[in-house]
Order: structure tokens, then C-alpha cells, then sequence
């Protein structure tokens, strides 16, 4: 399906960043951090790069502080180990071609001293009713919360400021101050839960005037431009809502978007409850109070909650949203953009257990992509690059294993190129990368990592290609059917090829180009088809003369009288 039939599939420019689509990932408490250190892990690194296809990331809800952080297991953003964690995950990400924003969250009077050792704090000593998870999962009833003092309200604005300097310094895209939920700030901006008579309490300005402030101590370390906010004007949680809150949120977002914030998003879906006390608050009437607190259109408005293709096509289509944030459907879609745009059906949403009972894998990164995941082991790292780029050609999901396997059995021989036919053929990689790179000419060494992630050319080209030319390799070396595969793949090749200069407009060959020149020219399997069919890959113009440049470059000299070989085996 086209993008002019699929709005949220349509690139997005705004405030100097290049959202590729305008669907994302929501933010989603699911539990998976070191306790009590609040770190991130490897779970975490391959949670979100599953889902990085999408426009935007918001991470799961991050505390600013210890005490701000009442969820077991969830995680932080104001510690150094915390930064050095995230900032893995956001690597990551970014080498993904993603966008991540860490949410700032403190949970108020939802939190237990249990998780942090005080009383939970909010805008009026009133507990919530039922119970809370504290540590190993154990149900406790909800404490009565400090009324916070003015003391309270400096420290724990200072911990917000604190919390958007460590995000910035993880990596992160920017921020969205969690306004939502009937957490901290909710419980300062609705009526239910703000029974204060003081400069905090009683009238609406008064009421909003923390959540300014928070903004404006987020704001010295995260420029508006970077920074996002969230609301949920119609939610039940955390038994929130009353029959004001049209014109309390019509307040709130005013005051938002004037400080020219990148985005307000508003939770307008119905499916997380809906308090039933007002009308539902809609995207429409957020565009409106958004242009009304920022004349100028530079906030964007982002729906969240319940939302399907469908409606969020509807919505952006309608001009109410530019972005749209999906929760459910995307923890058990991992590749929720690429089902949208091929039409392929939705896997179900995930088991309540699966959110944040599970402390492992189970339930975060086991939902399966609809396309196949390449197990693959080779020891020589030419090989092992180009089976990289192949499968980013294929949408082929490519796990690596630096050590041989000890279940040999489970996977194939070592260095062989896979048929891409199923989904349980099983390679591993032993990932020579440095070593290759060293003996192709001594400049490759110095490659930056940065530079060597940029390696990824053939994202255009589909399974069936890859397919086409691979049971040939290995199945009946017919010329005519080998001359087909690759008239195909070449040409598609050619196609994406820049009219002139290396594959990522650097100065010198990188593997990209390094692959051409495998392809065109080993004694690799596709070098051998090309043999064995009598191919003469310089019909393509462009192929042909990238080969050239390739091979004529300073970096490769001495290559040439050693042979071609020496790329890939």
C-alpha cells in the first residue's frame, strides 16, 4: 500500500528532525531494569531496536529519582550507571537509523517506600484505594502521600533538570515530561487529587503552575525543540478525572505548546478507561488549544491510546495529528511499520502477563517479525558483511554469533551463503570485522564505527530477489536461470547506486562498495554464478564503474596481482 493511501507511513519534517514515518513506538512500563540500580540491559538494547522502524521512540516511563521511581524493576535516568546503560540502548537505536526520546516520569503518590525507602509524595495526602507491586512482585496496599511542602517541590524540580541533562548525555533524541496517568504532575493539574490552598492549589492558574515549572527546569538542559509532553485528559487510571477537565487540559496544553514544545501528545483513545465524567478530550480539539498556545505551528500534536492504522491514517489525514504513538499492538508487532505497509496482518495483542509480570525475554522480545530472523556463522568477515547487507535487503532480521556454535548440528557449514526459503534455517557469524578491514589496506582500519554502520545499500531489494539468486547458487546452475537472477539483482543494484563516487558519498570504498565488488568479481557463490553463467556484469554502467573505483583506489593497492579472492575467502 502506497503512503499517499497511508498518511502515517509519510515522513515527517519537524524542528530539524527527520521523523521516516509517523508512527511510533509508545511509552510502556514493562519492567525489565536491574533492581535496585535501575539500569537498562541487553534486553533492552534488542527490545528497542526490534522496534525501531517506526518514526519515534518514547521509552518506557524513566525516573527522575529514586523516589520518583515507585515501580519495581523499572527503570532511571539520574545516575551515571544509568547514562552509561541507556546510552547503549540509544546507540543502538540511532544505529538503526532510529529516534528515541526518554520519558521523565515521577509516579507520586503511586509509588511505595518500599521501592525507595520514604514516603510517596504528591499535591494532597490522599492514597490511592487497592493495592501497589513493590519488590519480587508482593501486593501492598498504597501508602497516604506527603502533601509536598515548598522544600519538596524545589528538590524535586532540581531532579527533573537533573534527569534531562542525564538524558541528553544517554544519547537521547530529546525528552516527553510524563504529564499523564495520575502521576506527579496529573496529580498536581486535576481536582480529584489537588486539594492544596496555596500557590499550588484552588484556582486553574494555580494548579498548572508546577507542571511550569517543571517545564521550564527541563527546558535549561533540553531545548524546547527536543522536548515532548504527555497528557490524558480522559483518562480512569489511577482514579483520575472529573467534569472539568475539558477546560483544565484546554489550560494545560495552552501552556504547554507556549513554550513552543516539539510535541504535546494527548492520550484521546478510550481503551486505557475513560473516566466518563466530561466528553472524551479529541486530537481535533488539541490541534485547536495547541495553535492557540503556539500560533506560530511549531508544537505538533501526537494521539496516543487505541490507536490502529486506520484511525491514525484518519486523524493525520484529517490534519488533527501529525504523529501517532501505538502501544499494544507494537510490543507484540516488532515490525508494526513494514505490517502496515504491506498489508500483512496483525499478530494479536499480548497477554496482560507479558507487560510486566515476566522479568526475562519472555513476552518483550520474543514476538516474532512476519519476516524471517538469518542465524549466521562464517569465519571470514568479507563473506560475513556482505551476508549483513543482504539481509537488510531481504528484511531479513540478522542475528550473530561471534563464537562457533556448540550445537553445530543446528546450524550450517561454516562460511556457506543460506537459502533465504524459511524461517528456522539457523547461521551463526564469527565477526572478523577489525581483522578485515586491517588486511584490506591499512586506512580501513581507521574506519569509524559510524562509518561502517552507514554500510547498509541494499534496503531496496526483497526477499523474492534474494531468493532468485540464491537456489541457483546452490540448486541447478542453469545460465539461463542464473542470467535472470541476476539481470534482476544487478539492475536493482544499479538503480540504487549513486550516478557517481562511492555507495556512501565518503572519499574511500566502504564495505558497501566492497560488496559490489564481491558480488561482481570472488570467487564468493555469486562470483561463481557469474562464472558458471559466462555473466558480464559491466552491461550495468553504474556496477561497472563503481568495481573500478573500487579497486582503483590507494586504500586497495597491492590487491590486484593477489586476486579478487582474497575479498571473500
Amino acid at each position: 500500500m502506497s503512503t499517499a493511501a497511508n498518511p502515517c507511513l509519510e515522513p515527517f519534517e519537524h524542528r530539524g528532525i527527520t521523523f521516516k514515518n509517523r508512527v511510533g513506538l509508545a511509552p510502556l512500563t514493562r519492567g525489565r531494569a536491574s533492581y535496585p540500580e535501575g539500569c537498562v540491559n541487553d534486553l533492552h538494547v534488542k527490545y528497542y531496536t526490534q522496534r525501531s522502524s517506526g518514526g519515534f521512540i518514547l521509552s518506557e516511563a524513566t525516573g527522575i529519582s529514586r523516589r520518583g521511581n515507585g515501580w519495581y524493576k523499572a527503570p532511571g535516568i539520574y545516575t551515571d550507571e544509568q547514562v552509561a546503560a541507556w546510552k547503549i540502548v540509544t546507540d543502538a537505536v540511532h544505529k538503526e537509523g532510529g529516534k528515541m526520546f526518554c520519558q521523565l516520569w515521577h509516579m507520586g503518590r503511586a509509588g511505595h517506600s518500599d521501592l525507595f525507602g520514604d514516603v510517596p509524595l504528591s499535591a494532597s495526602a490522599l492514597p490511592l484505594t487497592g493495592e501497589v507491586t513493590v519488590e519480587n512482585h508482593v501486593k501492598k496496599p498504597y501508602e497516604t502521600p506527603k502533601a509536598m511542602t515548598d522544600e519538596d517541590i524545589s528538590a524535586t524540580l532540581a531532579e527533573y533538570k537533573n534527569a534531562a541533562k542525564c538524558a541528553v548525555a544517554a544519547g537521547f533524541d530529546g525528552v516527553q515530561i510524563h504529564s499523564a496517568n495520575g502521576y506527579l504532575l496529573d496529580q498536581f493539574i486535576q481536582t480529584c487529587t489537588n486539594k492544596r490552598e496555596d500557590k499550588y492549589g484552588g484556582a486553574l492558574e494555580n494548579r498548572l503552575r508546577f507542571l511550569k515549572e517543571v517545564i521550564e527546569a527541563v527546558l535549561t538542559e533540553c531545548p524546547a525543540e527536543k522536548t515532548m509532553i504527555r497528557f490524558s485528559p480522559n483518562g480512569a487510571y489511577q482514579e483520575m478525572g472529573g467534569a472539568d477537565n475539558l477546560e483544565t487540559f484546554d489550560a494545560a496544553i495552552q501552556a504547554a505548546a507556549g513554550y513552543k514544545l516539539l510535541a504535546v501528545e494527548v492520550m484521546d483513545g478510550l481503551t486505557f478507561g475513560y473516566h466518563e465524567k466530561c466528553d472524551p478530550y479529541t486530537l481535533e480539539r488539541t490541534r485547536k488549544n495547541v495553535n492557540i498556545g503556539n500560533p506560530d505551528g511549531s508544537t505538533a500534536v501526537m494521539g496516543n491510546c487505541g490507536h490502529t492504522q486506520e484511525t491514525a491514517n484518519k486523524e493525520i489525514g484529517a490534519g488533527n495529528a501529525d504523529l501517532i504513538s501505538i502501544g499494544r499492538d507494537y510490543m507484540s508487532n516488532p515490525d508494526l511499520p513494514e505490517r502496515f505497509r504491506d498489508g500483512l496482518p496483525l499478530a494479536p495483542q499480548p497477554e496482560y502477563p507479558d507487560w510486566w509480570t515476566y522479568e526475562d525475554a519472555q513476552g518483550y522480545t520474543t514476538f516474532p517479525k512476519a519476516t524471517p530472523t538469518l542465524y549466521y556463522f562464517s569465519p571470514f568477515a568479507g563473506r560475513a558483511e556482505l551476508v549483513r547487507l543482504v539481509c537488510k535487503a531481504g528484511a531479513l532480521e540478522l542475528e550473530e554469533c561471534h563464537e562457533k556454535p556448540t550445537d553445530v548440528a543446528a546450524y550450517a557449514s561454516s562460511g556457506s551463503l543460506p537459502l533465504f526459503t524459511h524461517n528456522t534455517l539457523k547461521m551463526a557469524q564469527s565477526g572478523a570485522i577489525e581483522m578485515y578491514c586491517a588486511s584490506i589496506a591499512p586506512n580501513f582500519a581507521s574506519l569509524s564505527a559510524t562509518q561502517r554502520a552507514k554500510d547498509q545499500m541494499f534496503a531496496c531489494i526483497k526477499e523474492d530477489a534474494l531468493v532468485a539468486v540464491a537456489t541457483p547458487m546452490f540448486g541447478d546452475k542453469n545460465k539461463d536461470v542464473l542470467t535472470a537472477a541476476f539481470d534482476k539483482y544487478l539492475g536493482i543494484i544499479e538503480a540504487y547506486l549513486p550516478a557517481e563516487g562511492f555507495v556512501n558519498g565518503e572519499s574511500f570504498p566502504t564495505m558497501a562498495d566492497l560488496a559490489v565488488v564481491n558480488i561482481c568479481t570472488s570467487h564468493m557463490p555469486y562470483g561463481a554464478g557469474l562464472k558458471v553463467a559466462d555473466y558480464d556484469y559491466k552491461k550495468f554502467a553504474k556496477v561497472a564503474a563503481l568495481v573500478d573505483l573500487t579497486l582503483g583506489h590507494k586504500n586497495l593497492e597491492g590487491y590486484a596481482v593477489n586476486g579478487i579472492s582474497a575479498f571473500g575467502i
